[in-house]
């Protein structure tokens, strides 16, 4: 897909070209917060389709509650999967069930803050060459936990190191254009696991036509336990060289931000180092240091936002991080 001029929806339509996807799969702990934030938060006639991905839980309950509750029937609509096919899946259902120029994603687990849409389109309508804008995660903890805080303000800060301008689309809180979307066949159906959908669209939307508007906010409320970050990682490393695998992508493309492959690299080397025996010391010690140096400025960004204890608890977990990464990757490369 090469770049082309797209049109805004111009002024006058804003209020009448949104549609919000919200995919859903067991969340039922965070969909009504997430609905109470964001159907405040819609333009005049924009809509939301909550799209549920086989839930084992009572998301669908809660949501249609919801609807009874507040009126919304004409603007909240619940569909449902046949089966439980992946998010990729779910936010196709959802953007193809509307015809809206404008589609924003908003995680089940993501309360926006009062204009964050509004602020989204508006980056799209200053700027017609813009296939899309992502908004950022609030830097208040949304769930309690050490492990929580520290997934909230890594993404944060990763958000943050990508710049202004990038390919990836980060759908926990993201518009895009439906010409975009068209153009793009939609999310890779084909790679169910979570955060396939992000790290695809780097490799497909042409560079930089993504903007990043950090006033537009949302707050994670997902509860996140450690294996739960391990296994997110390591799919993250899965998906990232099985597209890898299937495009050429430049070095700007293939990669946003260095903490994460550098904390990978230090994994390799750490398995290397214990595989050398003795004579693998001296390696592991310049590896800690290295790490150190690596994750120094994330840690000081923590220091700002979080306890003394969570911030220094990142450096462990991003090293943990990049074993997650690493075995994901191994992954890939199997049957």
């Amino acid at each position: 897909m090469t770049a082309q001029p797209f049109h805004a929806p111009g002024p006058g339509n804003a209020s009448q070209g949104l549609a919000v996807v919200v995919p859903v799969r067991d969340g039922a702990s965070t969909l009504s917060a997430c609905l109470e934030a964001l159907v405040p938060d819609l333009p005049v006639d924009g809509e939301v389709f909550v799209v549920d991905d086989g839930s084992r839980d009572a998301s669908v309950e809660i949501a249609t509650g919801w609807i009874e509750r507040s009126g919304a029937s004409d603007r909240v609509h619940v569909l449902r999967m046949d089966r439980p096919r992946g998010p990729s899946a779910a936010r196709n259902a959802g953007w193809r069930a509307t015809d809206r120029p404008l589609v924003a994603f908003v995680d089940a687990d993501v309360m926006v803050r009062p204009g964050a849409l509004a602020r989204l389109v508006a980056a799209l309508e200053a700027d017609p060459w813009l296939l899309g804008a992502n908004g950022m995660l609030d830097p208040e903890p949304g769930a309690e936990g050490l492990v929580s805080a520290f997934v909230n303000t890594s993404l944060r800060y990763q958000h943050l190191r990508h710049g202004p301008r990038v390919a990836s689309a980060f759908t926990s809180l993201c518009v895009l254009r439906r010409q975009a979307l068209v153009a793009m066949g939609g999310w890779d159906e084909r790679r169910p696991g979570r955060y396939a959908d992000d790290v695809a669209t780097r490799f497909v939307l042409p560079i930089r036509t993504l903007a990043r508007v950090p006033e537009a906010t949302g707050i994670h409320r997902k509860e996140v336990t450690l294996g739960g970050l391990l296994k997110h990682r390591s799919n993250v490393g899965y998906h990232f060289v099985a597209s890898m695998a299937e495009q050429v992508p430049s070095p700007s493309r293939a990669v946003l931000g260095w903490r994460y492959p550098m904390n990978t690299a230090l994994a390799a080397a750490s398995i290397a180092a214990v595989a050398i025996g003795p004579a693998g010391l001296p390696v592991g010690g310049g590896i800690v240091a290295t790490s150190a140096l690596v994750n120094a400025r994330f840690v000081l960004h923590s220091l700002r936002h979080r306890n003394v204890s969570e911030a220094l608890a990142a450096w462990p977990l991003s090293a943990l991080e990049g074993f997650a990464y690493l075995v994901g990757m191994a992954r890939s490369f199997g049957p």
